[in-house]
């Protein structure tokens, strides 16, 4: 990593915890409930990729990949 990437890194930083402490509780529990949901689907991701399992079919790994990424990265940007 870069010497100028630490102070914008550090700046992001700063902005995220602006954005908690400044955050009303409902907005703080819509940031909580959105990265449970971003996690989510980072997870079973990683579990379709490692399984090896197929995009298609009925016992997919697919929407629940596709909506956790997608609904928590939604949720997040409209709180």
């Amino acid at each position: 990593m870069s010497n100028t990437a630490v102070p914008t890194l550090q700046a992001m930083k700063i902005s995220l915890l602006s954005f908690w402490h400044r955050g009303r509780a409902v907005e703080r529990i819509g940031y909580l409930v959105g990265a449970v949901l971003l996690a989510s689907g980072l997870i079973h991701f990683a579990l379709l990729a490692i399984g090896g399992g197929s995009w298609a079919g009925p016992l997919s790994l697919r929407k629940p990949t596709t909506f956790g990424l997608s609904f928590g990265l939604t949720l997040i940007t409209i709180v």
